[in-house]
């Protein structure tokens, strides 16, 4: 998953988590809990969310795009 808000991008993962992928693939408003967590691959370090929880967002969405 890649989140963008306010310029800013961010890579987000997130395991054992196929029963949510209705939620976001029709591209709906969602809520997402996370962790901000350290990626190292080939050597290159990145900040990345770790991605804990998603649900259908109850609230008017954010200012955050995918």
């Amino acid at each position: 998953m890649c989140a963008q808000q306010e310029g800013s991008t961010f890579t987000g993962i997130g395991f054992n988590m196929a029963a949510k992928f209705d939620l976001i693939k029709d591209r709906r408003p969602f809520d997402i809990v996370f962790k901000i967590d350290e990626n190292e691959w080939n050597g290159q370090k990145t900040l990345q969310l770790r991605i804990e929880d998603i649900k259908a967002s109850e609230s008017q969405p954010a200012n955050l795009s995918l």
